[in-house]
């Protein structure tokens, strides 16, 4: 089974607009994991501690693909297929460093640590930590679709472009066919 690629965003916008607006998001985060890293200082996020090292490879990561970002907004703008294919690669790449973060919270059995209180937890553990536990892998499960829809916006981006690499001379394809200067397919 073939995948079709995507002919709009979010069904109402064209593919370049999706791609725009995928490179302006994507550009936010990555300045802004920039902005918050630290070699020297662990960082906590609800209760989760990210260590110095891992934020120093999460933000080489995220300079890494800054000039992928802007290369492949750039490309989808100019219609030039290798830069997406690029964007496309990273941002694949990008989903399957990003899954490890989550499964390692969800393998590590100290989610209900992380993100209820201890009080709460003296409540009724199970229904606590079961509600915790639900809460946290419904809203990860949205954030993966959500980056594998983008994925797959960008996927359709490069295919798109790699079948009509320049759609404003199609107009001129039936001219040129009526007046016998163009061979005629077969």
């Amino acid at each position: 089974m073939k995948v079709k690629p995507a002919q709009s965003f979010l069904g109402c916008a064209t593919l370049l607009m999706g791609v725009e607006s995928i490179c302006a998001t994507a550009l936010i985060i990555e300045i802004g994991i920039i902005a918050i890293c630290s070699s020297a200082e662990p960082l906590r996020i609800i209760g989760f501690i990210v260590s110095p090292d891992l934020q120093v490879l999460a933000a080489s990561w995220c300079f890494v693909g800054i000039p992928i970002t802007v290369a492949g907004g750039v490309g989808v703008l100019h219609r030039i297929e290798q830069n997406v294919r690029l964007l496309f690669y990273y941002m694949a790449g990008t989903f399957f460093v990003g899954l490890a973060i989550p499964l390692s919270i969800f393998t590590s059995k100290s989610l209900c640590d992380i993100v209820v209180d201890p009080e709460l937890q003296n409540q009724g553990t199970s229904f606590v930590c079961g509600f915790a536990e639900t809460f946290v892998g419904a809203w990860t499960l949205m954030a993966c679709l959500i980056h594998l829809y983008m994925v797959y916006i960008v996927w359709s981006a490069a295919e798109d472009i790699s079948l009509v690499p320049n759609p404003e001379l199609m107009r001129y394809e039936d001219a040129l066919r009526g007046a016998n200067l163009m061979p005629f397919e077969e």
